[in-house]
């Protein structure tokens, strides 16, 4: 069960995106910023964000960093100084995003780049990942 749940969020994550327009994006694209951590085993209890909210007043303040380049991760948390390695291979490719294996730590996960449209009609880049109990939402520094 637990391995069905990573597949479905990649698949369900192309099919919203895939809705979104012929905008061809890749994860060595941009470099991404952190938004939100959510521990998925605290019912998606956000545990860190990139700068102080309202929304969540408990969740620590972190400047995390992901670039991405030849099947190569480097997360970059310069709040703790630490660099996390990684490897990606790309899964699917569709009209309007990218999905991607990911093993960051002998952790697998899944990742998925597209563009994100909000309500006011803006939209960015973005980078939901799924690994290792946490959902990881980055955003494109522009």
């Amino acid at each position: 069960m637990k391995k069905i749940i990573p597949v479905l969020f990649i698949l369900i994550t192309a099919m919203i995106f895939s809705a979104c327009g012929k905008e061809e994006i890749g994860i060595e694209d941009y470099e991404w910023h952190l938004r939100t951590a959510a521990n998925v085993n605290s019912e998606g209890l956000v545990v860190a964000v990139d700068e102080k909210s309202e929304s969540y007043p408990d969740a620590k303040v972190v400047d995390v960093v992901l670039t991405a380049k030849d099947g190569e991760l480097i997360i970059t948390d310069k709040t703790n100084d630490e660099v996390y390695e990684g490897a990606y291979e790309e899964m699917l490719v569709t009209e309007s995003s990218e999905d991607y294996k990911i093993i960051i730590k002998g952790k697998d996960g899944y990742a998925a780049v597209a563009y994100t449209t909000y309500d006011d009609g803006t939209k960015e880049p973005t980078l939901p990942i799924t690994i290792g109990g946490y959902d990881l939402y980055f955003y494109a520094n522009n």
